[in-house]
């Protein structure tokens, strides 16, 4: 499977569950804060 097919695979799943006006640069830019803070806390 090639990077476009995925990419393709994900907006589908996104679009299916009306996801869209929650995937904006800010709320992604948050998630992705939140989640390596807590990687992090792994290896505190």
């Amino acid at each position: 499977m090639e990077t476009k097919d995925v990419i393709a695979d994900l907006i589908k799943f996104r679009n299916e569950r009306q996801w869209q006006e929650y995937h904006t640069l800010e709320s992604l830019s948050r998630a992705l804060s939140i989640e390596a803070s807590e990687v992090e806390k792994v290896f505190l």
